[in-house]
């Protein structure tokens, strides 16, 4: 199994993002509701960087605002 799979389940018809149901996010917060997976995240960064690291010894990744302002989302690829 692919590691980003680890990261979506479907448990009796219930999607599970890192064993959080999708379900209950809806009822506490209402849709439509836009959910991350921070493991998810991290996983896509590094596979991009490691991807780089074979060909360049000094590079940035550069991730542009306009493709999503969320700031949590944000200082997790800062850091």
């Amino acid at each position: 199994m692919h590691k980003a799979e680890n990261h979506l389940k479907n448990k009796s018809g219930i999607l599970f993002v890192e064993n959080v149901s999708t379900l209950s996010l809806a009822e506490k917060y209402n849709t439509p509701l836009y959910v991350y997976s921070e493991s998810r995240i991290k996983e896509n960064y590094n596979n991009l960087f490691n991807a780089f690291k074979k060909y360049y010894d000094k590079f940035k990744i550069y991730y542009s605002i306009k493709a999503n302002d969320n700031l949590e989302i944000l200082k997790l690829l800062k850091n």
